[in-house]
């Protein structure tokens, strides 16, 4: 090969790169808005996860869980009734960039009885920094956890 292939090679290689550059530009703000959305999903399944673990360590440990939600700082706290008071067994911290909208929990806590039911019926929104919003719900009586 010579040297004057290689220089040929060489701007080709340029070229190529900087008309992939411009014809990637429009999707790069996209991304940003992808990740929103998989970070708002990612927390509304892991706040689901916590009140369904609530749920199964009720009807198994035979005692009473529930999750408090704590709008100011951002964080749910799994708890257990140890008959004097609830301890802490597990922590949640929403990500940055996400929020707790609307809490409609009575005393803002999902309560899972010791047969494993929940009371009273509830639901957490979140939202992210475009707008999206996730709802949790909780239905009495079952203790299912839905997300929307």
């Amino acid at each position: 090969m010579s040297e004057n292939q290689r220089g040929v090679i060489l701007i080709g290689l340029i070229v190529a790169c900087l008309v992939t550059g411009v014809l990637a530009m429009p999707v790069v703000p996209k991304i940003g808005g992808w990740l929103e959305q998989y970070r708002l999903c990612n927390t509304a399944r892991d706040i689901a996860y916590l009140m369904r673990t609530a749920q199964v360590n009720a009807g198994y440990g035979n005692t009473e869980y529930r999750v408090r939600i704590e709008c100011g700082t951002g964080t749910l706290r799994l708890q257990r009734n140890d008959r004097e008071r609830w301890a802490d067994e597990r922590f949640l911290s929403l990500p940055p960039g996400i929020r707790i909208k609307e809490v409609i929990h009575p005393g803002g806590m999902a309560l899972f009885r010791s047969n494993a039911m929940s009371s009273p019926p509830g639901c957490l929104t979140l939202t992210d920094l475009t707008g999206v919003e996730k709802r949790i719900i909780l239905i009495p009586g079952t203790g299912r956890v839905n997300i929307e």
